[in-house]
């Protein structure tokens, strides 16, 4: 939990509760630095919770001063105050969860399958998921590359 970078979400599970079925989370804090060309090996912590409010979240995270990388999910605002203590935990939002909204917007296929009471498909949104897509390509062709290596990649390929 004191890694430079964590990437983290929940995940609903049912959990048997008197003769019924409810749903709990299971929250995932993984660490992965290999991309980086860190040392730290790979590293998954999890924790369960019979519900999904943010107190979870900041507790887990209480001691926490790095990046974090997770959905929009807002239990995860408090960790990014200015005046937290011990540091605020800079926000490094998932592309991926960002993707999967612009492409509900933009799937063509399912658009098709829906009928004439569809909603119209978002020109912006698919041009969106095409440029997100590129940056993952880019992005993964980058992978394990120093920090320098990087950097000089997304100066030159991604931010053009």
């Amino acid at each position: 939990m004191a890694a430079e970078r964590l990437h983290a979400d929940d995940t609903p599970v049912a959990l048997v509760a008197k003769g019924r079925t409810k749903t709990a989370r299971l929250w995932t804090y993984a660490r992965d630095d290999r991309p980086f060309g860190g040392p730290a090996p790979p590293a998954a912590l999890f924790r369960f919770s019979t519900d999904r409010k943010g107190e979870h979240p900041r507790a887990h995270l209480q001691g926490s001063s790095g990046a974090l990388q997770a959905d929009a999910y807002a239990g995860f605002d408090g960790l990014h105050a200015a005046d937290r203590t011990p540091a605020p935990v800079v926000e490094a939002p998932c592309r991926a969860h960002a993707r999967r909204k612009l492409f509900e917007l933009a799937d063509i296929a399912a658009d098709a399958r829906r009928g004439k009471k569809a909603a119209p498909i978002s020109p912006l949104a698919l041009e969106a998921v095409k440029r997100i897509d590129a940056v993952f390509d880019a992005e993964r062709a980058i992978n394990g590359l120093t920090t320098d290596g990087r950097l000089a990649v997304r100066r030159a390929e991604i931010v053009p």
